[in-house]
This record gives structure tokens, sequence and C-alpha cells, in this order.
């Protein structure tokens, strides 16, 4: 009877059988391991696989358009100032003073009259005037006079005028142009005293132009002068 040893290896196992001439197995022949007959080894199972499995993203996450980023070829303009964000608004307009007294119009044809007072009235220290603009004060005589003011506007075409006071005291009459009088009482335009004789002021050739005004200061030639006057005005 011819013998044969086959080997067989099963899930790692060495298993040993022998064969007789007759091709049976023999069971007695088992080396180490389980027994081949009762103990297939496992098979993998490829749907259950403990594989880690692909995990689903879901849709991408839009991450927005690209930062350009700074464009170095553009500079900035050190001559344009920055704006912090407060809007000054638009650029404050420049004052434009006050606004223009009352007038009494010069007349085209004919005198005009005025009536008033320098009793009572606010005091100055007048302006002692050969000629204008003064270089002093006449403090010595007429340091707290009183006197009046008269705006004149000339409404009608431009021209010369003549102005002058009739009073029972001694006058004294300043001109000043425009509506007020100036900072510098001693910048007038012409003054007088007794030019229209008996000590009463006269002013002649005063030149105002159309919508010109000028300011006519009637005040006294000292301290105690102060009272009743009537002021004319013609065209030349």
């Amino acid at each position: 009877m011819t013998s044969r040893v086959i080997t067989l290896v099963l899930g790692g196992t060495l298993l040993g059988a022998c064969a007789t001439g007759s091709g049976g197995f023999s069971t007695g022949g088992r080396q180490t391991g389980s027994d081949a007959g009762t103990q297939p080894p496992p098979a993998i199972d490829a749907g259950t696989s403990d594989a880690i499995t692909e995990v689903d993203a879901g849709e991408p996450i839009d991450a927005g358009e690209p930062s350009t980023g700074i464009d170095a070829s553009i500079g900035i303009d050190a001559s344009t100032p920055i704006d912090a964000g407060t809007d000054a608004g638009p650029p404050a307009m420049p004052d434009a003073g006050p606004p223009p007294r009352p007038c009494t119009p010069l007349p085209t044809t004919g005198t005009l009259t005025i009536d008033g007072t320098t009793s009572g009235g606010a005091t100055w220290a007048r302006p002692s005037a050969a000629t204008c603009p003064a270089t002093a004060r006449a403090t010595s005589v007429a340091g707290a006079v009183p006197y009046a003011e008269h705006v004149l506007c000339n409404t009608g075409a431009a021209g010369t005028f003549e102005v002058w006071v009739d009073s029972f005291v001694d006058t004294y009459m300043v001109v000043y142009d425009g509506d007020r009088m100036p900072a510098d009482q001693l910048a007038c335009r012409d003054a007088d005293d007794d030019g229209a004789g008996f000590s009463q002021p006269l002013v002649t050739g005063l030149a105002i132009p159309a919508g010109g005004r000028v300011l006519v200061v009637v005040t006294g030639f000292a301290d105690e002068d102060r009272g009743a006057y009537s002021l004319y005005a013609a065209r030349e």
C-alpha cells in the first residue's frame, strides 16, 4: 500500500493529513490549529467592511470674490487731505457784516431838510479837522460833546452835493464814507466848522456815486454846544 502525505495550510494553521492507498484521509495526523473540516476561516464581508468610507463634504464653501489686495501702482495723493469721516460741509461764507442802515435819499432837485437835536445824544471826543483824515481830537474843548448821525444815500445819478447846518448853537460837522462811523473816528471824508458863516459848518463838492452813501455827523464845537439844528443838502 502506497502512503501519501498532504500538507494543508488553512488560515495560517498548519494541518497534516495522511492519505492511504485507498484514498481516504486519516484524521489522526493533525499537527496544530483548528479542525479544517469544522472551522473554516472567516470570510471578509466586503459590504460591511470597517474600512473608512468616503465622507460626503456637501456643497463647496463659497469663499466669495478673491481679494484684489492693494494696487501698489496707485499712489496716495499727499496733496488731498484724508477724510476723517466727519463731513465739514461747505466752506464758511465770509461775514457780510451788518445790514445797511436806513437812509434818507439825497434830492435830485431842490433842497433836503432834516431837523434834529444833539441834546441827550451820545458823546465823543470829536476830530479836530481842518482837513481829513484828521490827525488829532479836540479833547481840550470837545472831549465829551454830544452828536447825532444822519445816513444820506444817492438814489439818483452820480453827482456832487453841498451839505450845511443851521442852528442857534455853535455846530460842527464831520462826514464819513458809508453808513457807519468807522472804528478809527479820525478817518473822516470831510469836516467843517464855520464854512456857512455865523459859526455854522458847510461842506461842498461832496462827490457821491449812484447808490453811494455818506454818514453826516452833526455835533458841537465844544462840550457845552448842544441843541436843535437843521441839516440841509442839495445837488450842486
